[in-house]
């Protein structure tokens, strides 16, 4: 069960992690949000996060986009998942001082891979990155452990009780 804030129901971050972490200093402590069964991520760099002045570092443009595709596909074959794939078409330099969200678009999913898109835009809907990624999920038993270490402030999104219910009645 989870409960909404402005249409919005969120998902669990973690400590350590360099996109959602909530204790990384260096990191973009980015929260992912299901919004009309899309997950988004609302993008707020800092300027340690610029490879030149007002302008993302690509490799941050990367992880960003890859993690929030990685969760869409989460989303979907409700299980976590790991990249297998990834493609990325840079448009435009993603300026730092504006927020700019991360949408993604499921294309194929399966219980074995899930294809998803992604693309980065600004409030006016000007996209600046593209890109496209396949992810293998985890095992039910690794999904599991690393649900037990994500953290639920309240709120956010369930996405395993259901596998972790099944999965107890078989032991």
């Amino acid at each position: 069960m989870s409960s909404e804030t402005n249409g919005r129901v969120y998902l669990p971050t973690s400590k350590t992690c360099f996109i959602c972490g909530e204790e990384n200093p260096a990191g973009l402590q980015a929260r992912f949000y299901i919004e009309d069964n899309i997950v988004k991520a609302d993008l707020n760099a800092q300027e340690h996060h610029c490879g030149y002045p007002n302008v993302l570092h690509g490799g941050v443009v990367a992880a960003i986009l890859d993690e929030t595709m990685g969760w869409a596909a989460t989303y979907v074959i409700e299980r976590m998942c790991y990249t297998a794939d990834l493609s990325i078409r840079y448009l435009k330099p993603v300026p730092c001082d504006r927020t700019t969200t991360v949408t993604t678009n499921v294309l194929r999913a399966s219980k074995r891979l899930a294809e998803v898109e992604g693309e980065i835009l600004d409030e006016a809907g000007e996209v600046y990155v593209r890109g496209r990624g396949k992810f293998f999920p985890l095992s039910i038993e690794r999904t599991l452990e690393v649900d037990d270490h994500l953290l639920y402030r309240g709120g956010e999104a369930r996405l395993f009780d259901e596998l972790r219910a099944n999965f107890e009645k078989q032991d």
